[in-house]
């Protein structure tokens, strides 16, 4: 199941397809999507451990909301 992040950085892609932006800007939010999935991987195979989970998820909206501030 994809999360909302996944699906919001699919969309957005496709948006950035749509209008012709840059091939490397929408490689750069392709890379950062599949960034955003192994985060949530991580997350997922230790979720037994708080603080780890704690820092992938700071990492993963981080990297996220760089990504959607257009940086």
């Amino acid at each position: 199941m994809k999360s909302n992040k996944v699906k919001a950085l699919e969309a957005h892609i496709q948006k950035l397809e749509e209008l012709n932006r840059p091939q490397k800007r929408i490689e750069r939010v392709r890379h950062a999507l599949q960034v955003i999935i192994n985060y949530e991987k991580l997350i997922e195979k230790h979720s037994h451990r708080e603080d780890l989970c704690q820092l992938y998820a700071e990492k993963r909206l981080e990297i996220f909301n760089a990504i959607m501030n257009g940086c």
